[in-house]
């Protein structure tokens, strides 16, 4: 089979989506996640297995979210002598057209295109091969199973071997049900057969044993007399041991009573020893009070030497603080007079610069006042002009359209010329008017004109329609033009301009006088400059009358700059000397409050050291009066004596005591009642198989055992004849399945030969030259042997799996394409490979897309760039 084109339309978030691939050679489909590659080789599996009303999960699954339309796939392939285009639609108007090109040109729909297609595939496509030559994205990384069935008998064909096809494997299936009968998988019996066999066993075991009681009914009388005779010798043991044991319970009652003693003489040792070790305790307080006694009079001695010699040191750190503390007064002094100083050079400078600053406040005041008049003159007149640029515009252009009409009226209307023979007074359209002798006066007739001499003529001159039109259109312009003056309150244009031009002339006024009022008053008020200036005027005067007159002021703002700066550092210095001397006046100070510590520390401890003198030496005049020294050394000597005396009598009794020998006498009793037991088990055991030979041989000698024995080899000859029987026909069956087995194995060596020889051959481009491998019975790879190193194929890498898994494919692929075959589809593999593999993978590809048809889908373009003689198709977003 061979894919040539496939074509997706409304496929899950795809819209539409065409690819076309050559029927040989390697071709590599990229594009990023979500985009449709996948989608490509689902489409194949649904258009091929599921109908276009299949309500499957899958089949739902590829219907478009976004869009209320049936998903659509078709796709163009060859397969045996068929070469033909089939589209389906799923979901909404479902359809299916199958259009048969090769071998005869023929169409068909529905139901009927999708079944015929499966005929067809029926009849020339190896399905399992087909599944098996597709790695798709996310699947688990296994081997394709090669061996078996269809795929056996493709390597098998396209290694040159002849095979009957699926009437071999009907009957090695029936070969194999009946030698599975008798025979487990791994060539053992059987449980139908191990069942027979065992009942074969057993009715021998009956047999035998029904012959071995007949022959043990008369050695069971003699083992009676022989078990009577042993008992009278356990009896005669029992005897002898008991004696045994009441001599040796006596020698450990005598044990146990020298025990006692030891006991009692460890409680009377104790007793002594405590009696010691009070003694002692008294010894000790005694001599611990003495020492006492002794190192309060030592601490008494050395507390008095060091309030002596503390004294010259004291006088020495008073005359020291003394000086300082001079000195420091001396400096404050001088501090203050420079304070007095800095505050008055600071104040003449503050003075001087706030004369600057009444002077520079006046002039900003002065100018925003001024900006503030000429401000408010400006609004006026913006508030008064209603005349603006704009319609400055619209009156001029209102002119021009009236100079127009007038010119046009001119030319085409009627006209009336009135010459005044002598001074005559007239009324034109009800209006008085005059003409002088002589004058002459025209008159344009816009519809009619009317004329009168009063008391004398009235004359109506009517125009005509052109000239009509043209009187229109100037009557409509002389009132455009003076509607247009009336919004902006002027007669003409000229008087419009001068308006407009005193409107921007206050525009700019006010944006000029805006910036000017910003920059005096910067971020105050015009009320605050002012407040300001009067505040900064009080001050300097108030200052003029409270400054004394000696010393001088300095003449200028730059000179009290420096006075003040001199001032500042004149004072600094003096600040800095006090520190200095506050320093060591804090020290002075330090030192005479450690004296003064160190003097009452030392009184403290004096006074605390006669105390504790008295008390000690009152303590041991105390213990004294209770005991005296000798009486304690006596009463300690008695309890040493007598505390020997109690250890040497202890001494003594455990010396007798081990003499004895408890311990082996002790073990000796405790054997000789374990003996005493056992031989009572004997006993007992004795007589019960007495009790059961006796029963025994009373109750089997009344039986038939005769007719009991010729019953047991009766079912026995049965027994043993269906076993025979059963086994021969197990040993046909595995004949005839070990003889069909060679044969199916001889079958199988020929395919595995090449099938091996082209997995090693495509491996050694990305192993090396050293590898090889082992194929089991379903021709997977079982075993990978690599620089001399064999490992299961269970052992390698994630990576070195899925080369293989893929490789194995390439290699099945590559032998059957003689013979059709399918296309390989690998969807996002070796993820699991590092780059030098990948490029030595890429090798291995282009080599076996020389004779079979290989699609790769990837979302990474760079995981297969060394795929040499490779068609890449990039899919579009």
């Amino acid at each position: 089979m061979r894919i040539h084109r496939i074509k997706l339309c409304n496929y899950r978030g795809v819209r539409e989506s065409e690819v076309i691939f050559p029927i040989q050679g390697v071709t590599i489909v990229e594009g990023d996640n979500e985009i449709g590659k996948t989608s490509l080789s689902e489409a194949i599996d649904l258009l091929l297995a599921e109908r276009d009303d299949s309500t499957k999960q899958r089949v739902k699954a590829v219907k478009p979210v976004h869009l209320d339309v049936g998903a659509e796939a078709e796709i163009e392939l060859s397969t045996g002598p068929y070469r033909f285009t089939y589209r389906k639609r799923w979901h909404k108007q479902r359809e299916t057209v199958l259009d048969i090109l090769e071998p005869t040109r023929s169409q068909f729909t529905g139901r009927e295109a999708h079944d015929k297609v499966r005929a067809i595939l029926d009849e020339t496509l190896d399905e399992t091969l087909w599944d098996a030559f597709r790695l798709k994205q996310g699947a688990k990384l296994e081997q394709a199973a090669f061996a078996g069935g269809s795929l056996g008998r493709a390597l098998d064909k396209a290694a040159g071997g002849d095979t009957t096809g699926d009437r071999e494997d009907d009957l090695w299936g029936r070969i194999t049900a009946e030698r599975d009968r008798y025979w487990t998988a791994t060539g053992q019996v059987k449980a139908e057969r191990s069942a027979l066999a065992n009942r074969v066993t057993d009715a021998a075991s009956r047999v035998a044993a029904l012959e071995a009681t007949l022959l043990s009914l008369d050695d069971d009388a003699i083992a009676v007399d022989r078990l009577c005779d042993e008992a009278k010798v356990l009896m005669e043991q029992q005897e002898a041991y008991k004696d045994r044991e009441s001599e040796l319970a006596g020698r450990v009652e005598a044990i146990q009573s020298r025990r006692n003693d030891i006991t009692r003489l460890e409680g009377l040792r104790d007793t002594a020893l405590a009696q010691r070790d009070r003694a002692v305790g008294v010894s000790t307080a005694r001599a611990e009070l003495k020492q006492r006694v002794a190192d309060s009079a030592a601490a008494v001695v050395e507390m008095e030497s060091q309030l002596a010699g503390a004294l010259p040191a004291r006088q020495g750190v008073l005359a020291r603080l003394s000086a300082v503390q001079q000195e420091f007064d001396a400096v404050k002094a001088e501090i203050v007079k420079a304070e007095v100083a800095q505050r008055r050079a600071i104040g003449d400078r503050d003075f001087l610069r706030q004369r600057i600053e009444v002077a520079q406040a006046s002039e900003r005041l002065d100018r925003a006042t001024d900006a503030v008049r000429r401000r408010d003159k400006a609004e006026e007149v913006l508030q008064s002009s209603r005349v603006d640029d704009a319609l400055v515009a619209r009156i001029e252009a209102a002119q021009i359209e009236v100079a127009r009409a007038e010119a046009a009226a001119a030319t085409g209307a009627a006209t009336v010329t009135l010459e005044a023979i002598a001074d005559i007074d007239l009324e034109i359209e009800g209006l008085n008017d005059a003409l002088l002798a002589g004058t002459t006066r025209h008159l344009m007739v816009d519809g009619s004109t009317e004329v009168v001499v009063p008391g004398l003529l009235g004359v109506v001159v009517n125009a005509g329609a052109e000239a009509q039109a043209l009187a229109d259109r100037l009557a409509a312009a002389r009132a455009t033009f003076r509607a247009t003056c009336d919004e902006g309150g002027v007669d003409g244009l000229a008087e419009a301009r001068l308006a407009a031009t005193a409107r921007a002339e206050a525009t700019r006024t006010l944006v000029e006088t805006a910036k000017s009022i910003k920059d005096d008053l910067r971020d105050l008020t015009f009320d605050a400059l002012a407040q300001k200036f009067a505040n900064l005027q009080a001050r300097i005067t108030r200052y003029q009358a409270e400054r004394p007159t000696d010393p001088p002021m300095p003449a200028s703002h730059d000179a009290a700059e420096i006075v003040a700066l001199e001032a500042e550092t004149h004072l600094q210095l003096r600040r800095e000397e006090r520190d200095r001397v506050e320093k060591d006046l804090f020290r002075a100070r330090e030192d005479v409050q450690a004296l003064d510590i160190g003097d009452a520390s030392n009184k403290a401890r004096l006074e605390q050291a006669q105390i504790a003198a008295a008390h000690e030496e009152r303590s041991l005049a105390a213990a004294r009066d209770q005991m005296s020294d000798e009486a304690i050394d006596v009463q300690l000597a008695g309890a040493e004596a007598h505390l020997s005396a109690r250890a040497l009598e202890l001494s003594e009794v455990q010396g007798q005591l081990a003499a004895q020998d408890p311990e082996t006498v002790e073990e000796l009793l405790r054997n000789t009642r374990a003996v005493r037991a056992r031989l009572a088990g004997e006993v007992h055991e004795n007589e019960g198989r007495v009790r059961e030979l006796r029963t025994k041989l009373s109750l089997l000698g009344e039986d038939g055992l005769a007719t009991q024995l010729d019953v047991a080899k009766s079912e026995l000859a049965h027994l043993i004849a269906a076993r025979e029987q059963l086994e021969a026909r197990a040993a046909a069956a595995k004949l005839l399945y070990e003889t069909f087995a060679r044969r199916r194995t001889e079958a199988h060596h020929r395919y595995v030969a090449p099938f091996r020889q082209g997995i090693e051959s495509l491996g050694r481009l990305v192993f090396g030259p050293s590898l090889a491998v082992e194929l089991a019975d379903d021709l997977s790879i079982s075993r990978r042997t690599l620089n001399g190193v064999t490992l299961d194929f269970a052992e390698l890498s994630t990576g070195a799996k899925e080369q293989l898994g893929m490789i194995s494919r390439l290699a099945c692929a590559s032998i059957v394409a003689t013979d059709g075959g399918a296309p390989v589809i690998f969807d996002d593999a070796l993820g699991w490979s590092d780059p030098r593999r990948l490029e030595c993978m890429g090798a291995a590809i282009s080599k076996a897309g020389r004779s079979c048809q290989i699609i790769v889908l990837t979302c990474t373009p760079g995981r297969y760039a060394s795929v040499g003689d490779a068609e890449v198709v990039q899919l579009a977003s």
